[in-house]
């Protein structure tokens, strides 16, 4: 493993120490337009280590990625994202607020197609308020985006809404486009999330334009 590779195992083995950590770990199975970069296929194993601690949480997540464009397949590490959340302590003007800041760490190869290349950094506030039996949420916020000698990449607004009605969630997720000469891409997301005991599952289906569509299934415990 490269240096930035043994750094981030000996994060996720620092983070998985901590007392009363949640742990997350996640299965997927995603087709139609892939992401940022392409429009292959690609399936994803991603794990996760958060840990909360007053109104903070902290999470560390990565996986292994497999593309395939055309007759072509590649697979290896994907992009690894560290993100921190922060919930007000009280609600104000009727709704919860969360800030969300996100950094990434380039650790697909971009020269395999498993990532652009390039770390990107991202903010977003979130404002939760309750809608009779149902929570609705609204946020926007920025990414920045580098670009690498493979992908060029810009920066971009990103918004979204929700409802959620236990265990049903309703996402919609915008942003404008991450490469030049592409269109905003929308996505539209449906959720459900079932408890068993001290874990839970949750399956999902999430379409959007330009032909994408996925399907997967989290597991945290």
């Amino acid at each position: 493993m490269d240096d930035m590779t043994h750094r981030l195992v000996a994060m996720l083995l620092c983070c998985l120490s901590w007392p009363s950590l949640a742990i997350q770990a996640s299965l997927g199975l995603h087709t139609g337009s892939s992401s940022d970069i392409d429009d292959g296929h690609w399936q994803q194993i991603s794990a996760s280590a958060s840990q909360r601690w007053q109104h903070w949480r902290l999470k560390l997540s990565s996986g292994w990625l497999r593309r395939q464009q055309d007759s072509e397949a590649t697979q290896g590490l994907a992009d690894t994202w560290l993100s921190a959340k922060y919930w007000l302590p009280a609600a104000m003007a009727g709704h919860r607020w969360q800030f969300r800041v996100r950094h990434k760490f380039a650790t697909a190869d971009e020269n395999k197609a498993l990532g652009s290349g390039g770390s990107d950094d991202e903010l977003r506030i979130r404002a939760l308020r309750p809608l009779g039996a149902y929570w609705l949420w609204y946020q926007g916020g920025y990414r920045w985006r580098q670009s690498s000698a493979v992908y060029h990449m810009q920066d971009g607004a990103i918004w979204g809404l929700g409802l959620h009605k236990k265990p049903y969630s309703l996402m919609y997720n915008g942003r404008q486009a991450s490469q030049p000469g592409q269109s905003m891409r929308h996505q539209l997301m449906l959720a459900w999330q079932l408890q068993r005991r001290d874990h839970k599952i949750t399956p999902y289906a999430q379409i959007g334009n330009r032909s994408t569509a996925a399907l997967g299934v989290t597991l945290s415990f």
